[in-house]
């Protein structure tokens, strides 16, 4: 995922993330506050820079600890602390040493223990003075005294229940027990008769929290507010009440289900006061014909639409509290440009040719699965790539590109160098990327969950083109026996309030906090709430339809520590269902401080027993240091981290007393040193080693994917490490464009020892059962660690397996200097890996045979059997 704001970073800055486009980047040292801040009055009308005078109103007027976090666009951020008061609260003067345009600002308690409002703000400068009002608990920011409204107010009002309205003040209100505590509940401009109101913390004095019991039901499809005359009014948000079973809908047919005598359309709302289809008969119609909806069960709206209307468009109109709106179905199955409207799909008028009868690759092991991270558009952009179809799905189906006899591109490239899983970056409909133009991006930007994205089809006009062309790389890859991962983004959207899912039930599908505004556990402005039992089947309901229609082996979860583990279960169970080898991932952290309870987070150690992988932080830090900076690692320098080491290698099993990793069983590893976050290993590697020789780190970034291709577990490889991609040393280029992100092939040539090393250890890997087991209790018994030098790790794998090789001694040598290690026995070794090579039938270059001790090279892998 992109990277978050600096506040984010601090917390967490052992993890990596997968992104998003709507937050900025800050800076790297939370702890600097800014030595150039200046109180305005003095010698400023000297300076020639912008100058900033914030005016910051508490309501309860305690400012102690609380400052601003303020950046340049692209700069790294700083604290600024008050300087003075006024009669509206604290001020804080800032002269800048420049004149800027922009400034970004959070405002927080101390350093980052809270946050006012949850997500990055801008202030446009003008020349001279600029001066904001900012008010506690409101995202707008004013740029006048008038405009900033700093009255008590109604910060919140959740409906919990037809009876049960839990409000939520700006300050404390005196309890009397007396005349309901002044509040007034009213539905569309009509008094509501309230039963009793109390504070929720019991009978104290004052409280800013309490709870309206009404006399009546309520009818939530109109208008209710709640008045106080102490306050500023407040209309009242759905609660908890739509979490109940009486509005949670368990039926298969949400979206529009075609068949060629109709189609019926169903759409979930039960705010909604009405909700109207639009059909349009081509993409680009502006007009449509409009059907009213009929409100059932659970909140459910439907049209049954009569006749044959596959390829023609549909959108809802829905009316919630007198406002209109259109938006797409977010269970639309396929879209035009932009995903400005939904499509009707008769999927089986769209599958190429074979596509039913099409070879599915055998059934594996997750653990002999070796997955390889690749973008789209990275993957065919470059000039020298040899592919016609750059940036789109259909470059996975050429075959015979090359840039040389011996270097082939591409989808040969990819079935030669042996990976079994192709692991896609977002290819669902994203929003940041215009697909009227050409452009770049990530994708963890999510518009439509269930369609394919249109910038990577030949016309992302015509619906019908980027669904065939989808199903066209998806049979093209499992025909070269590489199965497909689906990288999905679930945990947020790219914005609420306009996104379909907020359109039509406002609010429900995020997670709030007290106050009821959107919480940002991702870093990007907002997170889902799988826990919900709509959101939580939107997830299920998802997957479920890509594994089935697109025949897809496997998916990536982002930031899947924000989705609940209950949700990651039924995930797991219903895709067993449709495929039991199916492969399921994902990075065990957040993006951020969530509202999900750290109990039902799934986290590294919640995967266990459930078959479901998660990304090993712990064993890439051991093997390269950091990710963006010049910390060191066992491979590159480091000191201490035999044991780390030792525990990857076993899989993160319990091995032994002081061996104790998190997993249960060693296929809920995934083992990786890079992605596509961060920098690239060879990036890494330039920045934390720059007194090595490039010879001596392309043998660290060798060493690096060794450890990662002989551990136990899944290994993981960042698409192109295999040939020492480089991204210029930008380690967040989710925006960055072709020029930094593209696969340069032509390195294949430059590096093509490295290249063909690890395609050797790929398919020696892929030859030995012991290198892949999928039991703690077998590696117990198989994997035992032999003494060796320092900074060196050596084991030895015992197998009884058919086919394998009796006994494999590993060693690797972090060292820049030759260590020799003992053998395991006597009698002759055979080398199939060293230095120079990696050949499950025996080396060609360097000693062949070894007996008695081994001498391994600097900075190596070396691998025997007897």
């Amino acid at each position: 995922m992109k990277k978050i704001t600096l506040a984010l970073i601090i917390i967490f800055v052992m993890q990596i993330f997968t992104g998003c486009t709507n937050t900025n980047k800050i800076g790297v040292d939370d702890k600097s506050k800014n030595t150039n801040q200046k109180i305005i009055g003095s010698n400023d009308n000297k300076s020639t820079g912008s100058k900033l005078v914030i005016h910051y109103f508490r309501y309860d007027g305690d400012y102690k600890d609380w400052n601003f976090w303020i950046w340049q666009e692209g700069k790294d951020g700083k604290e600024y602390d008050f300087t003075g008061q006024d009669n509206f609260g604290k001020i804080a003067e800032i002269q800048f040493d420049k004149k800027i345009k922009r400034v970004g600002i959070i405002s927080r308690l101390g350093e980052w223990e809270d946050k006012d409002i949850d997500k990055d703000r801008f202030i446009d400068l003008k020349d001279g003075v600029t001066e904001v009002w900012m008010v506690q608990d409101t995202e707008k920011i004013a740029y006048s005294r008038d405009e900033a409204d700093n009255k008590p107010k109604i910060k919140a009002a959740l409906l919990e229940s037809r009876k049960k309205i839990h409000v939520i003040l700006s300050n404390e209100l005196k309890v009397t027990g007396k005349n309901n505590e002044d509040f007034i509940v009213k539905v569309d401009e009509k008094d509501i008769p309230i039963e009793k109101v109390y504070a929720k913390n019991g009978n104290k004095v004052s409280s800013n929290s309490f709870y309206i019991i009404l006399k009546e039901d309520v009818d939530f499809t109109r208008k209710i507010e709640v008045y106080n005359k102490n306050f500023n009014k407040r209309r009242v948000d759905m609660g908890k009440i739509l979490e109940t079973s009486e509005f949670t809908y368990t039926g298969d047919d949400l979206g529009a289900n075609y068949t060629k005598q109709y189609t019926l359309f169903k759409v979930w709302s039960p705010v909604a006061q009405n909700m109207k289809l639009v059909i349009y008969n081509d993409y680009n119609d502006k007009v449509g014909k409009v059907y009213d909806m009929k409100k059932g069960e659970k909140g459910v709206w439907e049209y049954k639409l009569a006749g044959d209307n596959k390829n023609k468009y549909y959108n809802y109109r829905v009316t919630i509290n007198g406002v209109e709106k259109e938006t797409p179905d977010p269970y639309a199955k396929g879209a035009t440009v932009n995903g400005q409207k939904g499509m009707i799909v008769d999927f089986s008028s769209l599958n190429p040719d074979g596509w039913d009868s099409q070879r599915i690759p055998e059934p594996i092991k997750t653990t002999e699965a070796v997955a390889y991270e690749m973008h789209v558009r990275d993957f065919s952009i470059s000039k020298d790539s040899g592919m016609k179809n750059k940036g789109k799905y259909l470059a996975f189906t050429e075959k015979g590109t090359k840039i040389s006899d011996r270097v082939v591109t591409g989808l040969d490239h990819i079935k030669e160098l042996g990976i079994t899983h192709l692991h896609l970056m977002p290819v669902y409909d994203f929003a940041s990327v215009d697909e009227t133009k050409e452009g770049y991006n990530w994708g963890y930007d999510p518009y439509l969950y269930n369609v394919p994205e249109g910038s990577y089809s030949t016309n992302p006009y015509d619906g019908r083109v980027r669904i065939k062309e989808f199903k066209q790389m998806v049979q093209s890859l499992h025909e070269n026996d590489i199965r497909v991962v689906m990288d999905v983004v679930f945990n947020h959207t790219f914005s609420t309030g306009d996104s379909p899912f907020d359109i039509l039930v406002p609010k429900y599908y995020y997670r709030t906090n007290s106050n009821g505004e959107y919480t940002n556990g991702s870093g990007c402005g907002n997170e889902t709430a799988s826990e919900k039992p709509m959101m939580r089947k939107f997830i299920v309901d998802s997957v479920k339809f890509w594994a089935t229609e697109y025949k897809i082996d496997g998916f990536r979860f982002d930031l899947m520590a924000l989705h609940d583990i209950d949700t990651m279960k039924e995930v797991k169970r219903e895709l067993m269902k449709i495929n039991p080898n199916i492969l399921i991932y994902g990075e065990p952290w957040t993006g951020g401080t969530s509202s999900l309870s750290p109990t039902k987070q799934f986290r590294k150690g919640s995967q266990k027993g459930l078959d479901i992988a998660v990304f090993n932080d712990d064993f890439r830090n051991a093997i390269k240091g950091d990710n963006d900076g010049a910390g060191l690692g066992f491979v590159n320098g480091g000191f201490g981290f035999e044991k780390a080491i030792k525990k990857g290698i076993a899989g993160s099993i319990k091995y032994s007393n002081s061996l104790q990793g998190f997993t249960q069983e060693p296929g809920e590893t995934i083992n990786y040193v890079s992605s596509h976050d961060n920098l690239c290993l060879f990036d890494k590697f330039e920045k934390s080693n720059p007194k090595s020789t490039p010879e001596e780190r392309e043998k660290m970034n060798r060493l690096a994917l060794s450890i990662v291709l002989t551990s136990e577990g899944i290994p993981f490889i960042q698409g192109g490490t295999e040939i020492l991609r480089t991204k210029q040393g930008v380690h967040n280029s989710y925006n960055s464009g072709d020029n930094i992100n593209e696969i340069e092939w032509n390195r294949k040539e430059k590096y093509y020892k490295t290249y063909e090393y690890i395609k050797g250890l790929i398919e020696l890997r892929k030859s030995q059962k012991v290198m892949t087991l999928d039991s703690a209790e077998e590696i117990r018994k198989s994997l035992k660690f032999i003494d060796s030098p320092k900074n060196t790790v050596a084991y030895l794998l015992k197998s009884s397996h058919k086919g394998d090789f009796k006994n494999i001694f590993i060693i690797h040598n972090a060292n820049k200097s030759e260590v020799s290690v003992k053998l395991p026995s006597d009698g002759e070794w055979k080398v199939i890996a060293n230095e120079y090579q990696a050949n499950k039938d025996g080396v060609t270059k360097g000693v062949k045979e070894f007996s008695g001790e081994v001498k391994v090279a600097p900075l190596s892998t070396y691998i025997l059997f007897k």
